[in-house]
């Protein structure tokens, strides 16, 4: 083995070993909140929260690191997140013909 390829060999162990920092802890807030997910359509989850309960019928979408919140009953965006138009679009047709599963649920 050459030296430079040796080097490369050293370097790419040294990548695979070296330590990365701690990730921080997030606040903790009193109780575990669950967000089981009860829908799955197009890349979109569509989950409830436990510590929602004391709200009107809603549910929560994220989507590559979004979220936006839709009320149920009566329907209407209770917050947009970082979705595009086009997007929200989408949220609400998915939310409009799963209505009926997802106050169920």
């Amino acid at each position: 083995m050459s030296s430079i390829e040796l080097s490369r060999a050293q370097k790419a162990i040294n990548a695979l070993t070296t330590t990365r920092p701690p990730v921080p802890a997030r606040p903790q807030t009193g109780y575990t909140v669950r967000t089981p997910v009860v829908l799955r359509v197009l890349g979109y989850s569509f989950r409830f929260y436990e510590a929602d309960l004391n709200e009107r019928p809603h549910v929560h979408v994220t989507k590559a690191g979004r979220e936006a919140k839709r009320w149920i009953d009566p329907f209407a965006v209770a917050r947009r997140g970082r979705f595009r138009p086009n997007e929200l679009g989408d949220i609400c047709r998915i939310v409009v013909a799963n209505r009926e599963f997802l106050v169920e649920a």
